[in-house]
């Protein structure tokens, strides 16, 4: 299979240790990482990138209530996409809410008990 190489400066820490490091800069629990392979499949690349397309194409079909959570600590997919998304839907019905701290999962972040809070309070108005 073909792969493209993702790109990590040399130290003599290893990535476990860099992100144990991240973590520690950021104030949080140090972990470490699970244990990601460094390479990915080009295959897994275009069909990442055909998935974001389709979806970009299809935002407008999305009519119900929609409740957008991101994060400004979220390292994986950027914060001006709420954005994208709350203009691209057709809802009539968007609440955006944005945390600090999390990273891209926000249900096992340090923020996730305010991310839990968010669903029920959204979820409890709309079914009164």
């Amino acid at each position: 299979a073909k792969t493209v190489w993702r790109y990590y400066p040399l130290t003599s820490q290893g990535l476990d240790g860099r992100v144990r490091a991240l973590q520690r800069d950021m104030g949080r629990r140090e972990v470490g990482t699970a244990a990601y392979r460094e390479r990915w499949p080009v295959a897994a690349i275009a069909q990442l990138d055909a998935l974001v397309e389709d979806t970009r194409r299809h935002l407008s079909a999305v009519r119900v209530p929609l409740l957008l959570v991101y994060s400004h600590g979220d390292r994986t997919v950027p914060f001006g996409n709420m954005a994208i998304v709350a203009q691209g839907v057709s809802s009539q019905d968007v609440v955006q809410r944005t945390l600090d701290h999390s990273d891209h999962i926000l249900t096992q972040e340090d923020e996730r008990e305010t991310v839990y809070a968010m669903v029920w309070d959204f979820l409890s108005e709309r079914m009164e």
